[in-house]
C-alpha cells in the first residue's frame, strides 16, 4: 500500500493515484453540487461518506510523508546544522499563487468533501460535522508542517507536494464546516463553532481568516438552537469589529428570525412580548446603515424576508396578547420611537396597526431609493438610467403577501368595521401601486380579496357589511374568473 512506500518512491506512485481520487471525488459531488441534490438523502450520506474516506487516506499519506521525511533527516550528517529560518512564522501566505489552470488540489478535494457533509440529513448523518471537522483540523496540521519544512529547502525539496497544495486560499472550507456545525443536532455543536471560529481569528498560520460568512454560520448556530441573547452579543461584536469583518443583511436577518422563533413559538411563560421590538430595531440599524451609504451597498439593502419577519411579528401579536393572560387587562408602556402605543384598554388592534405602520415604512423607503437611482416610473413601467437594472431583485419593494399579512392582522384584530375598512383601504393601495409600478410581486391574487372578504363577513350582522362582501366577490370574479393561468395563487376556488 501507498502508506508504506519509501519517499523516493512516493511522487511516482502517488500521482496517478491521486488522480484518480480527484476524479472519483468530483465525479461523487455532483449529488451534492447544487441545491437540488436529489431525494435520496440515504445515498447521498453514503456517497460523501466514501468521498471522505478516499480524503483522508490522501491526508494521512501526506501526513506520513512528512513524517518519513523528518525522521529520514534525524539520522542524516548533512543536517547536523539545519538552515531552518528561525524568524517567526509569517502571518500571510506567500508564493501560494495556483497557476492558471492547475489541476484541484488537496484542499479543494477537503472543501468538496466538507460541502457534502453540510448538505446531508443530520438525522442520517449523525457525525457529519464530527468528521467535516476531522477534515479540516487535518489539513491545518499538515499545512502548518508544510510551511516550517519550506524553511529547509534540503527537506522542502524531498517533499512530493507543494504548501499551495495544502493551503486554503479562501474561507469556504472553514465556512461549511461551521455550516455542518449549524445543522448538527450535537449537544455541543454551539462549543465545537465557537472554538473554531475563535480559533481562526487568533490563528497565525496560512489559512484565511473568518469573514461575514464565517460568523453568520455561527450566527445560524446560535439562532437555530434559540439561543438569542447569545445571537445578539455575536452582531454586536461584528458591528463592532476591527478585523475587517462587518454584519451584512443577512446577519441582521438571522437574529431577527431567531427574535421570530422565539416570539411564535415559545409558550405563555417563555414569551417575550417586546421581541417585535428588538426585532425592528434591528431592522432600523439595517435601513439606518444603507440609506447612509446612498442606497448602494448592496449586502446592506434589507429584503422582502427582512421586513416581512417584522411585520409578521407585529400581525401575530395581537393573537398573543389574547392568549397571554398576562397582558389582557393591561395597555402597553413601550417607549420605543415611532411605537403605537395604548390604544385602548385591551390593547384591540395594536399589533395590525403597528404591522400596518411597517408596512408604510417600507413603501416610502422603497420609494426613496427609486428617487435616488432616478428609477423613473411611466404606464407602470420601471426604467432606470443605468442598463441592466432589474427592480425587482435590486430594489426595496413590498409584496403582495405583505399586504395580505396586514391585511390578515386587521381581519382578526376584533376591530369590527374598523378592521374590515382598513382592510379594503389596503387593498386599493395595493392594486393602486401594482398599476403604478407593474412590478409583480405586487401583483393582487385572490386571496387579497378572500382576506378582505373574509373580514366584511366577521364585521357585524348589518345588511350593509354583507354587502361589501358580495361587492369584493364580484370585482374578484372580474379579476380573476376568466383568466387564463398555470398560477394556483391566482386561481379562484
Amino acid at each position: 500500500p501507498i502508506d508504506h512506500v519509501s519517499n523516493s518512491n512516493a511522487a511516482a506512485l502517488l500521482s496517478p493515484w491521486h488522480r484518480t481520487t480527484v476524479e472519483l471525488i468530483m465525479l461523487m459531488s455532483k449529488l451534492w453540487g447544487r441545491k437540488d441534490h436529489g431525494s435520496d438523502k440515504m445515498k447521498l450520506c453514503q456517497f460523501v461518506s466514501l468521498a471522505n474516506d478516499l480524503v483522508v487516506k490522501v491526508l494521512m499519506i501526506r501526513k506520513n510523508e512528512i513524517d518519513n521525511v523528518i525522521e529520514e533527516s534525524k539520522s542524516a550528517t548533512s543536517l547536523n546544522e539545519p538552515d531552518y529560518d528561525t524568524k517567526q512564522r509569517s502571518t500571510k501566505p506567500t508564493g501560494l499563487n495556483r497557476p492558471h489552470g492547475e489541476s484541484l488540489n488537496t484542499e479543494v478535494l477537503c472543501q468538496t468533501v466538507a460541502l457534502g457533509w453540510s448538505r446531508c440529513d443530520p438525522e442520517i448523518a449523525a457525525d457529519a460535522a464530527r468528521n467535516a471537522q476531522a477534515i479540516f483540523d487535518m489539513l491545518e496540521d499538515i499545512c502548518f508542517r508544510r510551511e516550517i519544512m519550506n524553511s529547509n529547502s534540503k527537506l522542502s525539496r524531498k517533499v512530493s507536494f507543494e504548501l499551495r497544495d495544502v493551503t486554503p486560499l479562501t474561507t469556504r472550507l472553514l465556512n461549511h464546516v461551521l455550516s455542518t456545525w449549524s445543522r448538527s443536532f450535537h449537544p455541543d455543536a454551539e462549543t465545537h463553532a465557537k472554538m473554531l471560529l475563535d480559533r481562526m481569528v487568533k490563528s497565525r498560520g496560512l489559512f484565511p481568516r473568518p469573514d461575514t460568512i464565517s460568523y453568520n454560520n455561527l450566527l445560524n448556530v446560535y439562532a437555530i438552537r434559540g439561543n438569542v441573547s447569545a445571537a445578539e452579543a455575536l452582531l454586536r461584536q461584528m458591528e463592532e469589529s476591527n478585523h475587517g469583518v462587518s454584519a451584512d443583511v443577512y446577519s441582521y436577518s438571522i437574529v431577527m428570525n431567531a427574535f421570530q422563533k422565539r416570539f411564535t413559538s415559545g409558550g405563555h411563560a417563555d414569551r417575550d412580548m417586546k421581541d417585535p421590538e428588538r426585532a425592528e430595531e434591528l431592522l432600523s440599524h439595517l435601513v439606518t446603515k444603507y440609506e447612509k451609504s446612498g442606497f448602494q451597498t448592496g449586502r446592506l439593502r434589507p429584503s422582502n424576508v427582512t421586513f416581512s419577519t417584522v411585520i409578521s411579528m407585529y400581525a401575530q401579536a395581537d393573537r398573543m396578547l389574547k392568549e397571554d393572560d398576562r397582558y389582557s387587562n393591561t395597555t402597553r408602556n413601550w417607549k420605543a420611537r415611532n411605537m403605537v402605543t395604548n390604544i385602548n384598554s385591551k390593547d384591540v388592534g395594536w399589533g395590525a396597526t403597528n404591522a400596518e405602520r411597517v408596512l408604510d415604512w417600507i413603501i416610502g423607503l422603497s420609494e426613496r431609493e427609486r428617487r435616488s437611482k432616478n428609477i423613473i416610473i411611466e404606464d407602470g413601467r420601471t426604467a432606470e438610467r443605468h442598463a441592466g437594472f432589474n427592480p425587482e431583485i435590486e430594489s426595496i419593494c413590498p409584496t403582495a403577501r405583505d399586504f395580505v399579512t396586514v391585511m390578515d392582522a386587521w381581519a382578526k384584530a376584533g376591530k369590527g368595521v374598523e378592521g374590515a375598512q382598513r382592510c379594503e383601504r389596503l387593498l386599493n393601495r395595493l392594486v393602486s401601486l401594482y398599476n403604478k409600478l407593474g412590478i409583480i410581486e405586487l401583483r393582487p391574487n385572490p386571496m387579497c380579496f378572500g382576506t378582505v372578504i373574509d373580514a366584511w363577513a366577521k364585521a357585524d350582522d348589518k345588511h350593509e357589511s354583507a354587502e361589501h362582501a358580495e361587492s369584493l366577490l364580484g370585482r374578484m370574479e372580474e379579476l380573476f374568473l376568466n383568466r387564463n393561468t398555470g398560477n394556483k395563487k391566482e386561481m379562484l376556488s
